[in-house]
C-alpha cells in the first residue's frame, strides 16, 4: 500500500480511536438531560440529574434563573445536585446543562418548582396524669380527635391493687382507663401490661399483637413463632401486612394467617419501625431503628426489603438510633442521641443537637418534613418546622416514651412515678 494511503488509514483511527473515547453525540444522536425534583424543603433542594448517551468527561451544570448555582464532574449517567439558601414558599426555576471544553452538549428543560413553607409552633397543650407509683404509659396511636389510645401499666384500683389497667382511651371529652385481655388456650384472660398499639380503624386495633380489636370484641391472636419479649413497636398497611419489632433483634411478619420472624442480623433492642411508599417504584420502604441502651451507641437503621430480607444501611459511628421517621425515603429522619437526617446523597447530617434537647431523644413522627414532633427524656418536646426548633418542657420530671401524630394533634406518653398523656394541638 502506498505511504500515503498508510498515513490517511492511521489518520482515520485515530479519529475513531478519539471520537470513542470522547463519546461526542454521532451525527443525528442528541444528547437528552432531564431534571426531576428529588427532595424539595424549606429553604433547600436536591435535584437529579440524568444524562443518555453518557458522554466521557464533561461537567454537569445547575443554574437557577440565571445564576449556576451548583457544578460537578461527569462520572455517572446521572448525579444529585443540591442547592440551599432559598426562600420559604417561593418558587423558583431551575435548569441544567452538560459542557465540554466551553462547548454545551446538552441542556434540559426547565424545571419550575416552589419550596415548602414552614409550619407554625404555636400549640396549645395539657397533660393528664393516670395511676399512682409505678404508673407509665408506653405507647399511642391517634385514629381522630375523638379517639386516642393509649397503652402501658396504670395502677389505680384500690380493689385491685395488683391487677393493673394496661389501656386508657379518649373518646373526645374524657380518658377511660381499660384492662384489655389476653386469653389462653383454656379460655382464662390475662391482663398484662402491654408496650405497643397500632389502630388502623376504630374497628380494626392492635395490642402488641397479641391482641386485636374487631369493633365487637378482642380476640387473641397468639405469635406462633420465638418471640420472648414485649412488642417495641408496630407498623403496617393493613392487618392482613403488620409488622412487630421487640428485643435480642427480633423482627415479625403478619400475612392475616400466620407470623413469620424475619433474620434481622442483630441481637439488640429494636425500638421502633417505620414504613413509606416509594413513588417511583410503588414498593414499600420500611426502616427500623435499632438502640443497644442508653449510654451506648451503634449499630443504627435496619432496612427490611421486598423479599422480607434484612439489611443494615450506613450509620453515623457513635451515635444511638431509637426513632425513625420519613413521609420521602430519599430524606429520612432519625433521632436517638441527637436529631438526624439522611438525606438524597446518602449523607447523615446532625440537624438538632445538645442545643435543642440535652437528653435522649426517644420517638419522632411527623406529618411532613416541616412538620415533626421530638419526645425526650425530662419532658422536653421539640417542633421542627423545617428550618428550626420550638422545644417546650410542660413537665421536666417525664420520661417521654412515644408519640403520634395526626390532624395537627400530636399525643405523647410516658411516665414518672405516675402514668402521663400530654396533648397539643395547634
Amino acid at each position: 500500500m502506498h505511504v500515503r494511503h498508510w498515513m490517511i488509514l492511521v489518520v482515520g483511527l485515530l479519529l475513531m480511536y478519539r471520537c470513542e473515547r470522547v463519546r461526542l453525540p454521532l451525527q443525528g444522536e442528541a444528547l437528552r438531560l432531564e431534571i426531576t425534583a428529588e427532595a424539595v424543603l424549606v429553604t433547600e433542594v436536591w435535584l437529579r440529574l440524568e444524562v443518555e448517551p453518557l458522554p466521557e468527561g464533561g461537567l454537569w451544570q445547575l443554574w437557577r434563573g440565571d445564576s449556576l448555582v451548583w457544578r460537578a464532574a461527569v462520572s455517572d449517567s446521572d448525579t444529585i445536585a443540591y442547592d440551599s439558601g432559598l426562600l420559604p414558599n417561593h418558587r423558583y426555576t431551575y435548569r441544567a446543562s452538560l459542557v465540554k471544553e466551553g462547548k454545551v452538549l446538552a441542556r434540559s428543560k426547565s424545571l419550575a418548582l416552589t419550596t415548602m413553607d414552614t409550619t407554625s409552633h404555636n400549640y396549645e397543650w395539657e397533660i393528664f396524669t393516670f395511676g399512682t407509683v409505678t404508673s407509665t404509659l408506653r405507647d399511642v396511636s391517634i385514629i381522630d380527635e375523638k379517639n386516642i389510645w393509649a397503652v402501658g401499666e396504670i395502677y389505680s384500683d384500690s380493689a385491685q391493687p395488683h391487677l393493673p389497667y394496661n389501656a386508657v382511651h379518649w373518646d373526645g371529652e374524657k380518658w377511660e382507663l381499660k384492662r384489655i385481655p389476653f386469653y389462653d388456650e383454656t379460655g382464662y384472660a390475662w391482663y398484662t401490661p402491654i408496650y405497643s398499639v397500632l389502630a388502623f380503624s376504630e374497628s380494626d386495633i392492635w395490642f402488641e399483637a397479641g391482641i386485636h380489636w374487631n369493633g365487637k370484641k378482642y380476640v387473641s391472636k397468639k405469635i406462633n413463632i420465638d418471640f420472648p419479649s414485649h412488642v417495641n413497636k408496630m407498623w403496617g398497611t393493613s392487618s392482613n401486612d403488620l409488622y412487630i419489632v421487640g428485643n435480642n433483634g427480633l423482627i415479625a411478619h403478619y400475612d392475616g394467617r400466620r407470623w413469620r420472624r424475619l433474620e434481622s442480623g442483630v441481637e439488640l433492642p429494636i425500638q421502633d419501625i417505620w414504613g413509606v411508599q416509594s413513588p417511583e417504584t410503588g414498593e414499600w420502604v420500611i426502616l427500623c431503628a435499632v438502640s443497644p441502651g442508653y449510654g451506648i451507641s451503634d449499630p443504627g437503621i435496619l432496612k427490611i426489603n421486598p423479599d422480607q430480607t434484612v439489611e443494615t444501611i450506613p450509620w453515623v459511628s457513635g451515635r444511638a438510633a431509637r426513632s425513625v421517621w420519613f413521609e420521602n425515603p430519599a430524606l429520612i429522619f432519625a433521632c436517638g442521641s441527637g436529631i438526624l437526617r439522611r438525606t438524597p446523597l446518602g449523607d447523615w447530617e446532625e440537624i438538632g443537637g445538645v442545643e435543642v434537647i440535652p437528653a435522649n431523644t426517644e420517638r419522632m413522627r411527623g406529618l411532613a418534613s416541616n412538620d415533626i414532633f421530638i419526645v425526650s427524656d425530662f419532658g422536653h418536646i421539640a417542633h421542627y418546622n423545617g428550618m428550626d426548633f420550638k422545644v417546650i418542657q410542660p413537665n421536666s420530671a417525664i420520661l417521654y416514651f412515644s408519640c403520634d401524630y395526626k390532624n395537627n394533634l400530636m399525643v405523647a406518653v410516658g411516665g414518672a412515678r405516675k402514668a402521663y398523656i400530654t396533648k397539643m394541638w395547634r
